[in-house]
């Protein structure tokens, strides 16, 4: 009997560790026509091996928080017999493990180039390289509206991280309005008075419109109100007595109302549906007529309508 050379090989177990195989034959002496031959082989734990050419299988980055930090990860065999070295840039960050958070000024709108290198002992293997934009979202710091007119349109302001890596709209209590909507856009929309709007920035993804999830609002706005009566009506008119005023308003609360007969006022204010004590004259033309004052220091609002009538005989 005699040992025949032994073939050795590695191989990655559980746990990425290295293990390296060993097989020998050790053949028998035994009569022809049966010769056989013994086959032995084992596994020993390596703690150290030449370095294979190609260690890194997989490296990223991701969770980037803008001026703080971002985590680095990477999948590689034998791993935990390596130190794996990363730059950012030509600038190095030393020696970094799969799921680190790594302190870093991550800037917006900035192309990063990550490189990781393995390395044991005096040996370096292969480098790694992975790729990225800063951001992975969109960021607006700073959105108003202003020059809100009436029925015609509004300007919309806003500022944001990245302004030409997204498309944005604007919508007004969640029905869209414009699309797509710059930094400083004039929006036509009819502006409703007297109404609780809330403006609406939305990001979205410019090659395919979809929604990146990311939207800032404005605290409700409220429209300016309008002097603007909508139906104006006199009935139950009682000689020497009364008459009932009926009217709608575009704003009803926004103003105080007042009612005057042949250009004399006879009471205020008034509301929507009002019995007004009034020596009603017969067979004569009386003219009506509904005025709006602001509240506050009973000033001229500057709008009125009238409505001519004629009593009973």
């Amino acid at each position: 009997m005699f040992d025949a050379a032994a073939y050795n090989s590695y191989y990655f177990g559980p746990n990425n560790i290295c293990y390296a195989w060993n097989l020998w034959p050790a053949p028998t002496f035994n009569p022809a026509p049966n010769p056989s031959v013994n086959i032995f082989s084992s596994s020993v734990k390596v703690s150290a091996f030449t370095l294979p050419a190609t260690v890194i299988n997989n490296f990223w980055t991701s969770d980037f928080n803008l001026g703080q930090n971002f985590k680095v990860q990477y999948i590689a065999a034998c791993s935990a017999y390596f130190t794996f070295s990363l730059k950012v840039g030509s600038r190095s960050i030393g020696a970094v493990k799969s799921g680190d958070v790594i302190p870093y000024n991550v800037k917006p709108c900035t192309a990063m180039t990550f490189s990781l290198t393995p390395s044991y002992g005096g040996v370096v293997g292969a480098s790694k390289t992975f790729r990225t934009t800063i951001p992975s979202a969109p960021d607006i710091f700073a959105f108003n509206v202003d020059n809100v007119n009436l029925h015609q349109s509004f300007d919309i302001h806003f500022t944001a991280v990245c302004p030409g890596a997204y498309c944005y709209e604007i919508s007004v209590n969640d029905v869209s309005i414009e699309y797509p909507v710059t930094t400083d856009t004039t929006v036509t929309y009819d502006v409703p008075p007297c109404t609780d709007l809330t403006f609406t920035l939305s990001a979205k993804n410019c090659a395919d419109d979809s929604d990146t999830g990311y939207s800032t609002s404005l605290s409700p706005y409220h429209t300016d109100p309008v002097p603007d009566i909508t139906s104006f009506t006199v009935d139950n008119v009682n000689l020497h007595q009364s008459f009932d005023v009926h009217f709608t308003a575009v704003c009803p609360d926004a103003y105080c109302y007042g009612i005057s007969v042949n250009d004399l006022s006879i009471q205020y204010p008034v509301t929507t549906d009002t019995t007004v004590t009034y020596d009603v004259p017969p067979c004569t033309d009386l003219t009506f007529t509904l005025y709006f004052k602001n509240c506050a220091d009973e000033t001229d609002a500057g709008c009125s309508t009238d409505l001519p009538y004629i009593t009973d005989p």
